[in-house]
């Protein structure tokens, strides 16, 4: 079995540097996992919690757009990797969230 794993990740947070990054990268390189990595530009940490703004924290701020996008691409990610009836029930991490269905 090959891992299939997307990761939709804020460009610009701080809780993930650009040596984890690379770290998780050549790992799943090293395990032959099918992936995809999407950076989005100028988004942190919680981008897809619209109430990551209410905490004040400079880190953590919702995108709209980051979030939609990322929605759409997990969207495809499970319809186009997981068999039609597991598809609708997958929970995917982003990002330190969990999405939730629009």
């Amino acid at each position: 079995m090959k891992a299939k794993i997307l990761v939709c990740n804020g460009n610009d947070d701080p809780y993930v540097p650009a040596e984890h990054v690379a770290s998780l990268i050549a790992e799943m390189n090293e395990a032959g996992a099918d992936w995809q990595f999407i950076n989005y530009g100028g988004t942190v940490h919680s981008f897809t919690n619209p109430e990551a703004d209410s905490r004040g924290l400079p880190a953590l701020k919702y995108n709209k757009l980051s979030d939609e996008r990322s929605w759409k691409a997990m969207l495809n990610f499970s319809t186009r990797s997981l068999p039609e009836r597991q598809s609708r029930h997958v929970a995917v991490l982003l990002c330190g969230e969990i999405a939730r269905p629009r």
